[in-house]
């Protein structure tokens, strides 16, 4: 019993919880089923809810249960006798609402229950940030290269600033992922593309664009207020070739198809195939940049430590996804002989501690670095792989490297600050 729950609290069991009955199975995931019909007859979900649950737990021999208890023990003691009766009975008592994939939950959302859509004029939404002192939050359109503000955080004030072509600085977004905000109050905008686009918060019209490696996502500000970009695809001729067969199938298949090339492309890349970006204040190229180095296959997100030291998250499996720590623009926090852009973290980067392909990373005001765990096995996101194997899609968690890193201050809004 204490595998299944835990005696003290109620709860689920250590032993239903751990990764092959959770995460990396759909153990879990049915396991809650039977207790499930047993609270729609207890409240009485359908009128008919009771008389139902005893007929789908009527033994091989023997008459129906006429009570909860002996229906839960027919379960129990034939559980191999037409199962597929009460996970029949389960869609009828809970069915998910049409056009969902989820069954709903309780509590009331803060924004409106459709969530904030502008009358349905949002695409799919990417990068957010906050404004220090002001608290405006800021938002990115991917899919139509859309730029949403929220003055002091208002969500019942805010607007849709512009969309496609119509206006700067959207007119210069391709593919809009990811944002920051430095000391200057200006915004800059990773692109999937070659370029970053940075704008005054103060005047989004004022557009610019610079130069960087191929297919941006990540982006941070160091205490400088130099830029740091990851480039996906990195530089060379192989990396366009990517991005224009990515581009191409976004024009002519739509954006899950140019997604799904993504993903593979990227979670086959190996050490170097990468590569990051470092932009001046004024958007000029660091010496030296792109940085290229075997703990970049597939670069995603970039954070700043307290040192100014850079840290990594990679989406590759190719033969790991490492994190990475790359030396900052203040070299005395370096190891003697290593300039900005070099490789603190081993040449193929950090890896172990159950790191799978990454998208987020973030440190803590104790120096733990936090990786998060995306994606897991790429095969098991397509077409139907074996139910044993179709729970291996998402990333397990999220792994922390504890005290790794230079301290930073809470909150994390803007420039990375030390404690």
């Amino acid at each position: 019993m204490p595998s299944f729950v835990d005696l003290q609290t109620g709860g689920w069991g250590a032993a239903i919880q751990d990764p092959l009955n959770s995460g990396q199975t759909p153990t879990m995931a049915n396991f809650a089923t039977l207790a499930d019909l047993l609270a729609g007859c207890a409240t009485r979900v359908k009128a008919d809810a009771c008389s139902k649950l005893f007929a789908a737990t009527t033994p091989p021999t023997g008459a129906a249960p006429t009570d909860t208890l002996t229906a839960a023990q027919s379960t129990a003691r034939y559980s191999w006798y037409k199962p597929e009766r009460l996970f029949a009975l389960l869609d009828e008592f809970y069915p998910v609402p049409q056009g969902k994939n989820l069954r709903p939950v309780n509590g009331k959302p803060l924004t409106p229950p459709e969530g904030i859509t502008f009358g349905g004029k949002l695409g799919k939404m990417q990068g957010i940030i906050v404004v220090p002192g002001s608290g405006d939050v800021w938002a990115l359109g991917i899919a139509k290269d859309q730029l949403v503000h929220f003055p002091a955080g208002d969500w019942t004030k805010g607007r849709l600033i512009c969309e496609g072509k119509d206006a700067e600085p959207c007119k210069s977004f391709t593919g809009p992922f990811h944002l920051a905000i430095d000391q200057q109050n200006r915004i800059w905008v990773a692109n999937s593309s070659d370029n970053v686009t940075r704008f005054p918060a103060s005047d989004p019209a004022k557009a610019e664009n610079f130069k960087t490696g191929l297919l941006n996502s990540g982006l941070n500000i160091d205490s400088q207020g130099n830029v740091w970009v990851t480039n996906r695809f990195g530089t060379g001729l192989l990396g366009m070739a990517h991005l224009v067969d990515m581009a191409v199938r976004l024009k002519t298949e739509g954006v899950n198809n140019a997604s799904d090339f993504l993903t593979k492309t990227m979670s086959e890349q190996k050490g170097g195939a990468g590569s990051i970006t470092l932009l001046r204040p004024d958007g000029t190229q660091f010496p030296g940049s792109p940085f290229k180095g075997g703990g970049l296959p597939g670069p995603w997100a970039v954070v700043v430590d307290g040192n100014d030291n850079v840290w990594v998250s990679n989406f590759a499996t190719s033969p790991s996804s490492p994190i990475v720590q790359l030396c900052g623009v203040r070299t005395e926090n370096c190891p003697p002989g290593l300039k900005t852009g070099d490789q603190i973290s081993p040449p193929g980067g950090y890896v172990g501690g159950g790191l799978q392909l990454q998208t987020d990373i973030a440190i803590s005001p104790a120096g733990d670095v936090w990786a998060i765990n995306n994606w897991q096995d790429v095969d098991s996101c397509y077409s139907s792989p074996p139910e044993a194997l179709s729970t291996r899609c998402g990333g397990q968690g999220v792994v922390v490297f504890f005290g790794m890193a230079k301290p930073v201050r809470a909150p994390q809004i803007g420039p990375a600050r030390q404690p």
